[in-house]
């Protein structure tokens, strides 16, 4: 392999890191349900509000995310993101009034947009395109079995060390990432095509538009939220919390089962994804998939006693079948044939599912807020009643992704031409 493979593999690896690294920062708040109560003296819609914090910066970010990794290059944007996640994690885990843990979480959601959008800018620049899916369920995989892995060692080291301190040094080691990224040497990141040409600041707001009014990449958006929302809701906010008090399970079965929940995700993108590129079968995947997470996520939620073993399998196997969003991005390269376009459709994809998560999160805070009962201390005691029914609108979500599949209409929707230049 040559030398400057070596390279590009060497930044593919770190940007995966990045994902990982994010992703768990991301999902962190799951573990301290109870640790967040007692330091912010805060109620269930208070947990629910830093989740939705950390998306509002993650949303906002999107589109300028998008515009600057096209103009600076990842080095030097990638590495301020990773420094930006550092200060974000370290002011929530030393603050003790609400607002300061509502910034901390805001200022790690705008680092955290760059890592997604930043892996799929480069592999789309450096690598062929025939491995753009596979590469991007690369990403997702070794990003959320990472960020999951890191989620049960934390729970572990949490019994031994404080919960600060546990995630204040998992947050420093994004500063030695940083670093590793930027004594990449310029000089081996030589794109596929060296004559790409940028998208030019007179067109863009063109282009922004156009991606807006193009219906398909609403559709897809949406079907990519409905998919991701349940393992989203689990994994960041309410699954631990509700396998300690629905089926008496600890927080460290809990995180397995969460660990697991991801294991399904790693190995069924790349499966998907493969099939998908043998078969063309993209809706009926989709909606078979989607068919099959509702009616796990379903029957775990209606169980009033479950073994670990069995949390386990069912969760690996939500997982696995969930997995098929990878497949919105496939769809997403039909969509959007033309490289000058991707940058910004790729955001404004990304933009649509997180900012359908992050009212979900919200509202489902609202929902458990409303159940739960108010001690004369005012503080919320939450019982597994309340996040159950509240739990229940996930395999509704997901039985509408077969129905939101026949509004998408025969690939190849976007006429380029306009924008060739």
């Amino acid at each position: 392999m040559s030398r400057e493979k070596c390279f590009l593999y060497f930044a593919f690896s770190l940007l995966c890191i990045f994902y990982a690294y994010e992703f768990f920062l991301r999902i962190s708040p799951s573990i301290l349900v109870d640790q967040l109560l007692n330091q912010y003296q805060t109620s269930s819609l208070g947990i629910a509000a830093f989740s939705t914090s950390y998306f509002l910066g993650y949303l906002l970010m999107q589109m300028p995310a998008g515009l600057l990794l096209d103009r600076y290059g990842f080095k030097t944007v990638i590495t301020t993101a990773l420094f930006t996640c550092v200060v974000g994690a370290l002011v929530f885990t030393l603050g003790h009034h609400v607002f300061i843990g509502l910034l901390g979480r805001f200022i790690l959601g705008c680092g955290s947009a760059f890592a997604f959008i930043g892996a799929i800018t480069f592999v789309r620049k450096y690598f062929s395109e025939k491995y753009f899916t596979l590469l991007v369920a690369v990403i997702i995989s070794v990003g959320t079995i990472a960020g999951a892995f890191g989620q049960v060692f934390a729970v572990e080291i949490i019994h031994y060390l404080s919960w600060h301190f546990t995630i204040d040094g998992i947050a420093i080691w994004g500063c030695i990432l940083g670093v590793a990224i930027l004594l990449i040497p310029n000089q081996y990141l030589v794109p596929v095509k060296s004559d790409i040409l940028q998208p030019q600041y007179f067109s863009m707001q063109e282009e922004l538009l156009y991606i807006i009014k193009t219906r398909a990449l609403w559709v897809n958006g949406l079907i990519g939220s409905f998919l991701y929302l349940p393992t989203s809701i689990l994994a960041a906010t309410w699954g631990i919390e509700f396998f300690n008090k629905a089926f008496a399970l600890g927080n460290t079965v809990g995180s397995v089962a969460i660990t697991l929940l991801f294991i399904g995700w790693a190995i069924g993108g790349p499966i998907f994804s493969f099939i998908s590129q043998r078969y063309h079968a993209e809706k009926l995947i989709l909606s078979l998939s989607s068919i099959a997470a509702a009616l796990l996520i379903g029957f775990i939620l209606f169980q009033t006693t479950m073994t670990a073993t069995t949390l386990y399998v069912l969760l690996f196997l939500f997982g696995f079948f969930s997995s098929a969003q990878i497949l919105v991005w496939r769809i997403f390269t039909f969509i959007v044939p033309n490289k000058s376009l991707v940058g910004t459709a790729s955001s404004f994809t990304n933009l649509i599912i997180m900012l359908s998560i992050a009212s979900w999160d919200l509202g489902l805070g609202k929902i458990i807020n409303a159940l739960s009962y108010q001690a004369s201390n005012h503080a919320y005691l939450l019982t597994q009643v309340d996040i159950r029914k509240a739990l229940y609108v996930l395999p509704v979500l997901l039985l509408c992704v077969p129905l939101l599949t026949l509004l998408l209409p025969k690939f190849k929707l976007i006429e380029t031409s306009k924008f060739t230049h």
